[in-house]
């Protein structure tokens, strides 16, 4: 499938929760609920795995989808937010969006203009014939 079942913070949306992260984490910090009961819907949902978890390392984070017939799966991101195949190179190759919680795995790639096509390339082929039964 091409996935390794890991969740990752990729930068994605993370501005949504910029205007009261100090706030926030200091509320985490010290056991109180009442800063997550505040915060806005989209703020609640960029939390990702947090949710579950309650753990303060996993806020932002999501779970890595399979690459297998990716191509098929547009629009990309948990949110909906990168439009093509294109896109999401170009966004990985930036290093994703700078935030406290950022994975270390999440870096400017400096990828040249050929390596970007070839990903988009290697992605495309793994998306399979479709059949129609």
């Amino acid at each position: 499938m091409f996935m390794d079942n890991q969740f990752y913070n990729i930068g994605v949306e993370s501005q949504a929760l910029a205007p009261i992260l100090e706030t926030f984490v200091k509320a985490l910090k010290h056991g109180s609920n009442d800063e997550i009961v505040a915060l806005t819907d989209v703020q609640k949902s960029v939390l990702g795995r947090f949710q579950v978890t309650g753990v303060i390392s996993d806020v932002g984070k999501f779970k890595t989808p399979a690459l297998r017939n990716i191509a098929l799966t547009a629009p990309y991101m948990h949110d909906g937010s990168v439009k093509t195949l294109v896109e999401v190179v170009e966004y990985y190759d930036q290093g994703g969006h700078a935030n406290p919680f950022l994975d270390a795995a999440i870096f400017p790639l400096h990828l040249t203009d050929q390596e970007k096509k070839d990903l988009v390339a290697f992605m495309q082929a793994l998306t399979g014939v479709q059949v129609n039964e």
